[in-house]
Protein backbone atom coordinates (compact mmCIF):
# COMPACT_ATOMS: atom_id res chain seq x y z
CA UNK A 1 0.00 0.00 0.00
CA UNK A 2 1.15 3.10 -0.86
CA UNK A 3 1.92 5.76 2.24
CA UNK A 4 0.66 8.51 -0.15
CA UNK A 5 -2.62 8.96 -0.02
CA UNK A 6 -4.60 8.43 -3.38
CA UNK A 7 -6.16 12.16 -3.93
CA UNK A 8 -2.17 13.42 -3.42
CA UNK A 9 -0.28 11.13 -5.73
CA UNK A 10 0.93 12.65 -8.56
CA UNK A 11 -1.17 12.74 -12.03
CA UNK A 12 0.43 12.59 -15.07
CA UNK A 13 -1.19 14.03 -18.13
CA UNK A 14 -0.06 14.41 -22.07
CA UNK A 15 0.43 17.73 -22.00
CA UNK A 16 0.00 18.08 -26.43
CA UNK A 17 -3.63 16.39 -25.60
CA UNK A 18 -4.69 18.64 -22.12
CA UNK A 19 -3.77 21.65 -24.92
CA UNK A 20 -5.57 20.17 -27.88
CA UNK A 21 -8.59 19.80 -25.29
CA UNK A 22 -8.48 23.45 -24.45
CA UNK A 23 -8.44 24.82 -27.87
CA UNK A 24 -11.57 22.60 -28.89
CA UNK A 25 -13.12 24.04 -25.57
CA UNK A 26 -12.75 27.29 -26.50
CA UNK A 27 -10.64 28.48 -24.19
CA UNK A 28 -8.05 31.59 -23.94
CA UNK A 29 -5.34 32.78 -21.44
CA UNK A 30 -3.33 35.32 -20.91
CA UNK A 31 -0.31 33.29 -19.52
CA UNK A 32 1.51 30.51 -19.97
CA UNK A 33 4.11 28.59 -17.96
CA UNK A 34 6.57 26.29 -19.48
CA UNK A 35 8.97 25.71 -16.72
CA UNK A 36 11.73 22.31 -17.55
CA UNK A 37 9.25 20.80 -19.75
CA UNK A 38 9.73 21.40 -23.30
CA UNK A 39 12.81 19.00 -23.02
CA UNK A 40 10.32 16.38 -22.29
CA UNK A 41 8.27 16.47 -24.65
CA UNK A 42 7.69 13.85 -27.67
CA UNK A 43 6.85 17.27 -29.91
CA UNK A 44 7.60 20.41 -27.72
CA UNK A 45 6.50 22.67 -31.11
CA UNK A 46 3.09 21.24 -31.20
CA UNK A 47 2.36 22.00 -27.26
CA UNK A 48 3.72 25.47 -27.78
CA UNK A 49 1.77 25.48 -31.40
CA UNK A 50 -0.92 24.39 -28.92
CA UNK A 51 -0.88 27.31 -26.31
CA UNK A 52 -0.33 30.30 -29.12
CA UNK A 53 -3.91 29.06 -30.05
CA UNK A 54 -5.17 29.22 -26.61
CA UNK A 55 -3.40 32.99 -26.48
CA UNK A 56 -5.10 36.14 -25.93
CA UNK A 57 -4.08 39.07 -27.71
CA UNK A 58 -0.94 40.18 -26.01
CA UNK A 59 -0.53 37.05 -23.77
CA UNK A 60 3.00 36.25 -22.16
CA UNK A 61 5.05 32.87 -22.27
CA UNK A 62 7.59 32.00 -19.94
CA UNK A 63 9.85 29.27 -20.81
CA UNK A 64 12.99 27.42 -19.46
CA UNK A 65 15.02 24.85 -20.82
CA UNK A 66 18.58 23.17 -19.92
CA UNK A 67 21.14 24.43 -22.63
CA UNK A 68 22.65 21.51 -24.36
CA UNK A 69 25.49 24.01 -25.56
CA UNK A 70 26.83 24.25 -22.26
CA UNK A 71 30.52 23.60 -21.56
CA UNK A 72 30.19 19.84 -19.61
CA UNK A 73 28.16 18.85 -22.52
CA UNK A 74 30.21 20.08 -25.38
CA UNK A 75 33.44 19.21 -23.44
CA UNK A 76 32.12 15.50 -23.51
CA UNK A 77 31.19 15.66 -26.87
CA UNK A 78 34.87 16.50 -27.71
CA UNK A 79 36.09 13.79 -25.78
CA UNK A 80 33.61 11.40 -27.26
CA UNK A 81 31.27 10.62 -24.29
CA UNK A 82 27.55 11.73 -24.37
CA UNK A 83 26.48 9.84 -20.81
CA UNK A 84 22.70 9.81 -19.75
CA UNK A 85 22.25 10.87 -15.98
CA UNK A 86 19.38 10.65 -13.63
CA UNK A 87 19.15 14.44 -13.24
CA UNK A 88 20.76 17.78 -14.42
CA UNK A 89 21.48 19.12 -18.28
CA UNK A 90 22.24 15.47 -19.36
CA UNK A 91 18.86 14.13 -17.54
CA UNK A 92 17.74 9.91 -19.32
CA UNK A 93 14.01 12.19 -19.19
CA UNK A 94 15.10 14.90 -21.79
CA UNK A 95 13.59 13.84 -25.02
CA UNK A 96 14.78 16.91 -26.84
CA UNK A 97 17.89 19.13 -26.40
CA UNK A 98 17.80 23.37 -26.64
CA UNK A 99 20.52 25.49 -27.25
CA UNK A 100 19.90 29.40 -27.11
CA UNK A 101 19.16 29.16 -30.84
CA UNK A 102 17.06 26.07 -31.34
CA UNK A 103 14.55 27.47 -28.64
CA UNK A 104 14.15 31.07 -30.07
CA UNK A 105 13.78 29.12 -33.14
CA UNK A 106 10.80 26.56 -32.17
CA UNK A 107 8.75 29.57 -30.24
CA UNK A 108 9.00 31.18 -33.33
CA UNK A 109 7.87 28.71 -35.42
CA UNK A 110 5.02 28.21 -33.02
CA UNK A 111 3.84 31.55 -33.28
CA UNK A 112 5.67 33.67 -30.40
CA UNK A 113 7.23 36.69 -30.84
CA UNK A 114 10.52 36.92 -28.75
CA UNK A 115 11.35 39.31 -26.36
CA UNK A 116 14.13 38.24 -24.31
CA UNK A 117 16.35 35.01 -23.83
CA UNK A 118 18.03 35.23 -20.69
CA UNK A 119 21.47 32.70 -19.59
CA UNK A 120 20.75 31.33 -15.92
CA UNK A 121 24.42 30.52 -15.32
CA UNK A 122 25.90 27.24 -13.29
CA UNK A 123 28.97 26.36 -11.32
CA UNK A 124 31.60 26.03 -13.74
CA UNK A 125 32.11 22.24 -14.06
CA UNK A 126 36.33 20.82 -12.77
CA UNK A 127 38.41 22.10 -15.98
CA UNK A 128 36.15 25.06 -17.55
CA UNK A 129 39.00 27.23 -17.31
CA UNK A 130 41.50 25.39 -19.56
CA UNK A 131 38.62 24.03 -21.92
CA UNK A 132 37.53 27.47 -22.36
CA UNK A 133 40.66 28.49 -23.52
CA UNK A 134 40.65 26.14 -26.16
CA UNK A 135 38.22 27.10 -27.74
CA UNK A 136 38.67 30.60 -27.58
CA UNK A 137 40.30 30.17 -31.11
CA UNK A 138 36.95 28.98 -32.59
CA UNK A 139 35.06 32.03 -31.24
CA UNK A 140 32.45 30.12 -29.17
CA UNK A 141 30.51 32.88 -26.90
CA UNK A 142 31.43 32.64 -23.46
CA UNK A 143 27.97 33.00 -22.09
CA UNK A 144 26.67 30.13 -24.41
CA UNK A 145 29.19 28.05 -22.39
CA UNK A 146 28.75 28.97 -19.29
CA UNK A 147 24.64 29.37 -19.08
CA UNK A 148 23.51 26.31 -17.67
CA UNK A 149 19.22 27.37 -18.48
CA UNK A 150 17.72 29.39 -21.35
CA UNK A 151 14.99 31.69 -20.25
CA UNK A 152 12.66 32.91 -22.89
CA UNK A 153 9.80 35.43 -22.63
CA UNK A 154 7.74 35.53 -25.68
CA UNK A 155 4.56 37.15 -26.66
CA UNK A 156 1.67 35.37 -28.70
CA UNK A 157 2.10 37.25 -32.44
CA UNK A 158 -1.54 38.62 -33.52
CA UNK A 159 -3.48 39.51 -36.41
CA UNK A 160 -6.65 38.94 -35.27
CA UNK A 161 -7.36 35.91 -35.79
CA UNK A 162 -7.68 32.93 -33.18
CA UNK A 163 -8.03 29.88 -35.49
CA UNK A 164 -4.38 31.46 -36.26
CA UNK A 165 -1.89 28.04 -35.72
Amino acid sequence: MSAVAPERRARSFDASRVLARLVHEGSTYDGFLFADVLEHLPDPLEALTLARRLAEPGATLVASVPNAGHLSLVRDLVQGRFDLLPAGLADAGHLRWFTRMSLCDTLEEAGWTVSAIQAEPGSEPPGAGAFLGRLTALSMEREELLAYQWIAVACARWTGHRSES
